[in-house]
């Protein structure tokens, strides 16, 4: 559902998105963190029977890890990568990057049972309905995020897009949040030497943009494109053609 705010550029541009739920949001199959090749062995499906030959692999905020890890696993498959506001892998040199209580509610999850996680998950994400949490995280935003999501459409696609997210309740935020709360760059990503482009938003109160900075450090054939003035949101609606403008630069046709 996120994915239709760049729909009709990427048909301007004869580009083909698919995108897919991390498992355990909406009717995505849950499955053990540290089984994920599965899910990408899923997506390869997918997109060898939609006919890709090649593709770039785009992941956006908390899908910054699931797209680095599947880039990795599908080796010569990938011709580029695209990390839009990443999340940063949880290592000693990057935690400078993580506010405290996001470091805090990591190692919570890195240390409690799955069911438990769950439980504790289950009971928070009751207690606060998606029109509420919408409402406390926009006021928590940058003003350019402010901006874009001051309009009825943007708002009712995230709303939409949240309450499909808990279909499944929190499997899909525990999934991830096991994920999260390891190393999961130098884990599963060691071999990554294809084009890699960071961008973030110089304004994002949700991830810290050192964050893309300290990923960007970390492969040598990266590229950072700090954003100024820009939150977490507002990119995906007012850079989108700085963005796409990576994924058809030269090594890219339009079979991709």
């Amino acid at each position: 559902m996120q994915a239709t705010f760049l729909d009709e550029k990427l048909k301007s541009l004869n580009i083909k998105m698919i995108a897919v739920d991390r498992p355990g949001y909406g009717e995505s199959d849950w499955i053990q963190p540290e089984n994920w090749r599965v899910a990408a062995d899923q997506y390869l499906k997918l997109l060898k029977a939609e006919g890709f030959e090649k593709l770039f692999v785009m992941g956006v905020s908390g899908g910054a890890p699931m797209a680095h890890m599947v880039t990795s696993y599908y080796g010569d498959l990938v011709t580029k990568l695209v990390i839009v506001c990443g999340l940063a892998s949880l290592s000693k040199t990057s935690s400078f990057t993580f506010s405290r209580n996001q470091k805090r509610l990591l190692k919570l999850a890195h240390f409690l049972p799955v069911k438990l996680t769950q439980n504790a998950l289950d009971f928070v994400m009751t207690s606060l309905l998606p029109e509420k949490r919408l409402s406390h995280l926009i006021k928590n935003l940058h003003e350019s995020d402010k901006r874009v999501l001051s309009l009825a459409k943007h708002q009712e696609t995230l709303l939409k897009a949240m309450k499909w997210a808990r279909t499944q309740k929190s499997k899909g935020v525990v999934w991830d949040a096991k994920i999260f709360s390891g190393d999961w760059l130098t884990q599963y990503c060691e071999n990554l030497e294809l084009p890699i482009v960071y961008f973030h938003g110089d304004q994002d109160f949700l991830l810290n943009p050192e964050m893309s900075v300290w990923m960007s450090s970390q492969r040598a054939k990266s590229k950072l494109v700090r954003l100024p003035g820009q939150g977490h949101y507002a990119i995906a609606f007012e850079d989108q053609d700085k963005i796409l403008a990576e994924i058809k630069s030269p090594s890219f046709d339009n079979r991709y």
